[in-house]
């Protein structure tokens, strides 16, 4: 059987298998579908597609996404990641994106970083969100050699 991928990403013969009312899914008890007239069931095989997961694969790699950190009213920093900067920064605006800034709004967002892939750009978000506050001030200043510095006091503290 022949596998030909859609524009979609889809598998023609897959389209064309749920098109003539057959099931996917396993069977109910007796080999009967809805209680017509048993019906023939594709093996896991027939809805296995490699290239789809490769496809899914090189389209997160091309998508960039961004790391950022916003000051809110309270004066705290809040970090974040997503793929959709503009509109992500206008949720978080509105009170939409978030319980934090809804109840605590931003006020300013004060740095951003992109990264080719969301996945990069989730472990930057979870590797600041463990730094100190004066770590993250230094990164959005861009005082490198301060986040140097801060970075090898800790590392003295956490030895002695």
């Amino acid at each position: 059987m022949g596998r030909t991928i859609l524009e979609d990403g889809t598998l023609a013969c897959l389209t064309e298998f749920k098109r003539a009312g057959r099931r996917s899914g396993p069977s109910p008890s007796k080999g009967t579908c809805r209680g017509g007239p048993e019906r023939p069931r594709a093996s896991a095989e027939f809805f296995r597609c490699e290239s789809r997961g490769s496809r899914r694969a090189n389209s997160e790699q091309s998508m960039p996404a961004w790391f950022y950190i916003l000051r809110l009213t309270s004066s705290h920093l809040y970090c974040g990641s997503t793929r959709f900067l503009a509109k992500r920064i206008e949720e978080h605006f509105a009170g939409r994106a978030c319980q934090t800034t809804k109840i605590d709004p931003p006020l300013a967002l004060v740095y951003s970083e992109e990264f080719p892939s969301y996945k990069e750009a989730l472990r930057r978000e979870k590797q600041v969100k463990h730094w100190s506050r004066a770590k993250k001030e230094a990164l959005i200043a861009g005082v490198l050699d301060r986040l140097k510095e801060l970075a090898k006091n800790k590392k003295a503290r956490t030895s002695s």
